[in-house]
């Protein structure tokens, strides 16, 4: 049992060695369902950098809605280390320095608003410092993107709960 162990690590570690980059999702993949990182994921994320494979990091979010996770992975403000967010539209380092830009413009944003109403969807584009919307009703998605967007990390839900309830109140009153 034990030689057996020991020729299972051997072949794991001789597959590993041809790794250069680990390309990884924040959502359901590095986050548990508590939307927190275990130890053992931390542990996993150094171990690999610090034996010189690359993580990027590859998300939805902007940069500002992963960067709580950098700093505890040991991947946080540093120009040779990468993120794709945006859902593949920005690839930039970790202190912000951006390397591939595939942005909606303005013509698109309208064409693509003006589907989404017609089709009776919920529709919102971020920006580094704005979520933009023509929708009157604002989904709690849209919501928590704004938190992100805008770096708002409370870190306690009631004051989440009691943004979320803010903004809408100031969106009835339109």
């Amino acid at each position: 049992m034990i030689d057996e162990l020991k020729i299972n690590r051997n072949i794991h570690e001789e597959n590993m060695k041809d790794i250069k980059l680990i390309a990884i999702d924040i959502d359901g993949t590095l986050l548990n369902s508590e939307r927190k990182l275990t130890p053992g994921v931390i542990s996993t994320i150094k171990q690999a950098s610090a034996v010189g494979k690359k993580v990027v990091i590859c998300t939805g979010r902007p940069l500002a809605g992963a960067r709580e996770y950098l700093e505890p992975l040991g991947l946080d403000e540093q120009d040779d280390q990468y993120i794709i967010s945006f859902g593949g539209a920005l690839v930039e380092t970790t202190t912000g320095h951006g390397l591939i830009e595939e942005t909606l413009s303005y013509d698109d944003y309208i064409r693509i608003e003006a589907l989404a109403r017609k089709t009776n969807l919920h529709f919102h584009a971020s920006s580094d410092d704005c979520v933009y919307t023509a929708n009157r009703n604002i989904g709690k998605y849209t919501l928590y993107c704004v938190v992100l967007v805008l770096n708002i990390v409370p870190r306690k839900k009631w004051l989440i709960k009691r943004f979320i309830n803010a903004c809408m109140s100031m969106i009835l009153m339109f």
